[in-house]
């Protein structure tokens, strides 16, 4: 999940562990990561912020809120000396509704956050809704790019808001995933991961050119790919003339006079 442009909020969790959770960020450019110190709280968030939480909310430069979590961050994002904190509410962490009503909590001790969410662009310019594949205008509510891939769902925006991308539904090649430890492994079978592409006019000038040079590679490539298989095709149907003619040769040389 993107925080910022170039931040991106990672949750590691074991796969056999519930409790294991470890939320890092990662600088997509550089790839560095910074662990975040993690308070793992029992309550709501939009109902009680405890007095330590607010004392350290009040000492960061930044707050966001992302659903159920807040992260407190110095700036700039990245100074290995400086903690990073990210508080964890009773609630999920996607719920983009609870993170409002989370950052109306907060307002309230005079803090004011930034609200992330999946579904809309860092600027704020863009949105894609829940249930749909498409990208809509925030201000005037109409889509821009259509989206037509069954079976698959948005996970969130690429970089620089090049689009948003599209994971398959997950797939089985036995049965479905069961919570009965005696049940077999249903096999999952891995699946494509999809890049819905922002309209190239919303895009900055080094992504449009570099979707432009990707554009012509691939269209370089279909052409010679087109140019392989004529040549293909020519070769076999000269080769099965060939070996036909070869055929009524030794035929017409073996019928008896």
């Amino acid at each position: 999940m993107y925080i910022t442009d170039e931040w991106i909020l990672i949750k590691s969790q074991a796969p056999t562990s519930q409790t294991d959770t470890e939320y890092y960020l990662m600088n997509v450019e550089t790839q560095q990561q910074i662990p975040l110190i993690k308070h793992d709280l029992k309550h709501d968030l939009t109902q009680e912020i405890s007095p330590d939480i607010l004392s350290l909310l009040y000492k960061s430069d930044t707050v966001y809120v992302k659903g159920g979590a807040i992260l407190a961050l110095p700036e700039p994002i990245g100074n290995s000396t400086d903690n990073h904190h990210v508080v964890i509410g009773t609630a999920y962490i996607g719920n983009l509704e609870y993170g409002q009503q989370v950052a109306e909590n907060l307002y309230d001790f005079g803090i004011t956050p930034i609200i992330v969410s999946g579904n809309v662009s860092i600027d704020g310019s863009f949105y894609y809704p829940s249930s749909s594949q498409s990208i809509y205008d925030s201000v005037t509510d109409q889509p821009i790019v259509i989206g037509t891939m069954p079976n698959f769902i948005a996970t969130g925006w690429a970089y620089q808001q090049q689009g948003i991308i599209l994971s398959a539904n997950p797939t089985y090649l036995i049965g479905e995933p069961s919570f009965v430890v005696s049940a077999p492994a249903p096999f999952l079978i891995p699946q494509p991961i999809l890049l819905l592409r922002q309209d190239p006019q919303y895009l900055p000038p080094d992504v449009q050119a570099q979707f432009a040079a990707q554009d012509a590679l691939e269209a370089r490539n279909k052409q010679q790919a087109d140019m392989v298989m004529v040549v293909l095709m020519v070769a076999t149907v000269g080769t099965i003339a060939f070996a036909i003619r070869t055929h009524r040769r030794l035929a017409h040389r073996k019928t008896p006079i």
